[in-house]
């Protein structure tokens, strides 16, 4: 009996390097496709009634790799409390931006133009954050499949007048930034609320159409209208089934990643079944309220 209790203990002793290992190789197989979802979220977290449980399993039900959201109204009681650390996504790979700032109401005002961005994959940098006129933008580099990719979101400013060129400066700033920390050739996703309506700019005077030239010439591309360039077919309206100012935009991709799947999930709210004060809302009357999410879903071999 003791000769075969000491069998045991060194066979035990034998394997847990192997077990060990392979954990650590489970833990590094590489996935063959990954979901961003990039949303707006409604001023989360600003209203006491906000339904984080109802958005909570609406946005895992899509199995996301990486979550970008814009509007976060606090990341301790706002984006930390939607994703949970530890249990949705490592804390380790959650970062979170607050800006309290409205423009033009001074500083430490309550505002709800903060960042969350959420990961599965492991981090290579800091979070890089920007406050730009009032609003955030956030990025981080990550690992996926072996491949250094930095992710960013964003949400830039509302102009109301063809001479406010606000907007524009954002457009300026956040490509300024990119390059700043990107290294020639990396790639990059950048995904966001832009507040821009390339293909359909409310009047003719808006510059809109112009100012999302600054990321073309910086070597993004408007994936949406990559993939469906007839905008009759594919609006792709993201805000309010009239607009398309919600983006993801890529720059140097590796050639052999392509966009497996990619749609406007316009009817979150509807399937939520209430608005971001917790109010029941109906499908019949209410199929796309406030900003929609982008879904995309990149396969990472051919």
């Amino acid at each position: 009996m003791i000769k075969q209790y000491k069998l045991f203990s060194i066979l035990i002793v034998l394997l847990i390097p192997f077990y060990g290992l392979a954990n650590q190789i489970a833990c590094e197989i590489q996935k063959k496709e990954f979901t961003l979802i990039n949303w707006n979220a409604w001023e989360m977290g600003q209203k006491n009634n906000y339904p984080f449980l109802q958005v909570r399993e609406q946005l895992l039900s899509y199995k996301p790799d990486i979550i970008a959201l814009q509007e976060v109204k606090r990341c301790g009681s706002g984006f930390y409390n939607l994703l949970r650390p530890n249990i949705d996504f490592d804390i380790q790979k959650m970062w979170c931006a607050e800006n309290k700032a409205y423009p033009g109401r001074g500083e430490g005002s309550a505002g709800s133009y903060g960042i969350g961005l959420a990961s599965k994959f492991k981090t290579l940098s800091d979070k890089i954050i920007r406050e730009i006129h009032g609003r955030t933008v956030l990025g981080a580099k990550y690992l996926i499949n072996d491949k250094p990719v930095w992710i960013w979101s964003a949400h830039t400013a509302f102009v109301t007048s063809p001479t406010d060129t606000t907007r524009l400066s954002d457009f300026e700033t956040i490509a300024e930034l990119i390059n700043h920390h990107v290294s020639d050739s990396a790639p990059v996703i950048l995904a966001g609320d832009f507040n821009a309506d390339r293909d359909n700019p409310w009047g003719n005077n808006d510059p809109e159409r112009g100012e999302m030239q600054v990321f073309f010439d910086q070597g993004f591309i408007d994936l949406w209208r990559e993939k469906y360039p007839n905008i009759d077919n594919k609006p792709g309206h993201t805000y309010y089934d009239k607009s398309r100012i919600d983006y993801i935009l890529v720059r140097d991709l590796p050639l052999d990643w392509h966009v497996k799947e990619l749609k406007v999930l316009d009817n979150i709210w509807c399937d939520i079944g209430m608005d971001n004060q917790g109010k029941a809302i109906g499908c019949a009357t209410n199929a796309q309220v406030d900003h929609s999410p982008i879904l995309i879903r990149i396969a990472t071999e051919k």
